[in-house]
């Protein structure tokens, strides 16, 4: 995979006997980086600044700091303003994108609002893009933090500034990293409190707020399509698709491709309501369907993802990029992360907090403390009492389908503990009554961690494995601003005891502006957009077998798991494909658990042994 970032924060480090063995690119921006086709750079005798990425609107950003508008390299306008104003100006660009600043004194990386441009792995001397290049660097301990891999078996991924090799961090979405005087410290462009004082503060009526987000979207798509011609865009049959069709129509008469793929003969499939979109607002649709054989080509997401990951619509968004590399898109825009911006669903949040009040939460722990027993992974009523009485207990917990705690003490064999993820530990938060814990809810787990670290990070990670200028309208910091300031209503219909009802609707402002747009079928709706029933995939018993073996051979399994324990595991998930009775969540589960041992296995042979291979076969003992 091609490295964009690999360097040292000290020039010391880089030229000291031969610390990095191997120098992948001959081009040199500074004796201490080596970087392979930035999309934009700037030198000058003060210092320099690479982008990776995109940068969009860049004269609205030049008028509002007040800079010199004859500024045409972005590279070149965050030099300025950092120059200027300080490493916290860099919020005020559009785009998805990853930046370097330095000088003699001070090295910056940073990275956007949602994460949509390059990672940035870390540690007290090295950087990269790419996990994998610390096995580059001479002398480097590349181990594995088995902590890490134990909550990706939890999480079906590893939070950051955790990575799955010690000693190496990984850059948040949104946060901002200073080299100084052999120091290295994280700040954020986007915090807690900013959000808490904002909250409520624009007064506006629901017409005003839909009028003015209505225009903010129009803007946000306005600066991502333009002088471009050859114009994609990610269909499924839902508001956010719709949103992204009505405006771009709008504003653009060119040509458009959509692209949707979907699954035969399946009740969840949204191809032809997407269809329906696309020929409504005359963009060219090119459908494409999932067969069932696509965990085959799983090795090579592995591969390009430098942590272990899985996510329900992760295969979805690596075929679909996969597709649209032979169009040579100008620009795809996708509707990730819209969910996130609105505050997501918070049902389960007002019932926590009647719980609370009631003082019921320790009955529901008591009641989670029986998931050790099997019972409750067999018998689909139980099962469905677990995950409701989860919902309920913590609501701020990451979304995941993960093994639970007591199936990863039963699954370990490596000695180490399954960590805490407490995400909000060390944050200062004074949770005084209900909107409180909305805006934490809001701020640090559906925003900072679902959209950032899930959604808009597999649909740009995909996006880049096949060099696509995927971009994500919804995201725009615009968009962030204005939603932050406005009544949670807006977003998120009903009062608190409405909530405890379910009487809500999410995404209030979004719908409320498109429902007389749109066609019938879409306003008429109840399936979620992009999401695979994973059960699609294990359909074909030789195709499973595959799976099995791969994950039984492997020597992650051997070695560190308990072998017997992925064996019951295995055997009842194949029982549990002839259960038409079982709860669709219960299968869905199940499967995600099924691939996350193949993810971390296949991550073990190739990220810690070095094993190539391209499809499944290859990894099969």
């Amino acid at each position: 995979m091609i490295t964009k970032l690999f360097g040292a924060f000290s020039v010391k480090e880089m030229h000291s006997d031969g610390q990095i063995t191997e120098l992948l690119v001959p081009q040199q921006i500074d004796e201490r980086y080596f970087l392979v086709n930035p999309d934009y750079a700037f030198k000058s005798e003060q210092g320099s600044v690479i982008i990776i990425g995109s940068v969009f609107g860049l004269n609205e950003t030049l008028h509002l700091l007040n800079l010199e508008t004859s500024i045409h390299n972005p590279a070149e306008a965050f030099f300025s303003a950092i120059t200027d104003f300080g490493a916290e100006s860099i919020k005020n660009f559009y785009g998805e994108f990853t930046f370097v600043y330095l000088s003699p004194e001070l090295t910056i990386i940073g990275r956007d609002l949602m994460g949509g441009g390059t990672p940035v792995f870390y540690t007290e001397q090295f950087f990269s893009d790419r996990l994998d290049n610390f096995k580059k660097i001479k002398n480097f301990p590349f181990n594995p933090d088995f902590e890490s891999l134990l909550m990706f078996l939890h999480l079906c991924h590893i939070p950051s500034p955790k990575t799955a090799i010690k000693g190496v961090n990984l850059l948040a979405p949104g946060d901002f990293l200073t080299f100084r005087n052999g120091k290295i410290e994280v700040n954020t462009f986007y915090n807690f409190k900013d959000l808490h004082e904002s909250f409520q503060t624009n007064r506006i009526s629901i017409d005003e707020a839909v009028d003015e987000y209505e225009k903010l979207v129009k803007k946000s798509i306005m600066r991502r399509i333009e002088n471009r011609t050859n114009v994609g865009m990610l269909m499924s049959g839902g508001y956010d698709s719709g949103s992204i069709a009505y405006t771009t129509r709008s504003i653009y008469e060119g040509k458009i491709e959509g692209l949707n793929i979907g699954f035969k003969d399946h009740p969840l499939s949204e191809t032809q309501k997407a269809k329906t979109l696309a020929d409504f607002y005359k963009i060219n649709f090119n459908e494409s369907f999932l067969t069932g054989n696509e965990l085959n080509e799983l090795p090579k997401i592995v591969e390009y993802l430098d942590n272990p990951y899985f996510e329900v619509g992760l295969i979805l968004n690596y075929f679909v990029m996969k597709i649209a590399k032979d169009y040579h898109f100008d620009v795809i825009l996708g509707g990730d992360g819209s969910d996130e911006m609105f505050g997501g669903d918070i049902k389960d949040l007002a019932l926590h907090h009647l719980s609370k009040k009631l003082f019921l939460t320790s009955f529901y722990s008591l009641y989670k403390e029986l998931r050790r027993f099997r019972i409750f992974e067999k018998n689909s009523f139980l099962f469905k009492t677990q995950f409701q009485n989860v919902r309920l207990l913590d609501p701020f917990r990451f979304k995941s389908f993960g093994f639970n705690q007591s199936e990863v003490k039963r699954l370990n064999k490596t000695g180490h503990i399954l960590p805490e993820v407490d995400y909000m530990k060390g944050q200062k938060v004074d949770i005084k009554n209900f909107d409180d814990q909305y805006l934490k809810m809001y701020f640090y787990k559906v925003f900072r961690h679902d959209g950032t670290e899930g959604v808009v990070f597999k649909a740009s990670s995909m996006s880049r494995r096949f060099e696509n200028p995927l971009t994500f309208p919804f995201t725009d910091i615009d968009i962030y601003n204005f939603l932050k300031k406005i009544d949670r209503e807006y977003k998120i219909t009903g009062s608190y005891y409405d909530l405890l009802k379910g009487k809500t609707e999410p995404k209030h402002l979004q719908k409320r502006y498109l429902r007389s747009k749109l066609p019938t079928v879409i306003n008429d709706r109840t399936t979620q957009g992009g999401f695979i029933p994973l059960q699609v995939f294990f359909k074909n018993s030789d195709g499973n077998k595959m799976v099995f073996d791969t994950i039984l051979s492997s020597e992650f399994t051997n070695e560190f798991l308990n072998k017997k324990e992925v064996e019951k595991f295995i055997s009842g998930f194949d029982k549990g494909l002839q259960n038409q009775k079982a709860w669709f969540w219960q299968q869905q589960i199940s499967s995600a658990k099924l691939i996350n041992l193949l993810v971390i296995n296949l991550w073990w042979d190739i990220h810690m042994n070095n094993k190539k291979g391209g499809v499944l076969s290859d990894f099969r003992k």
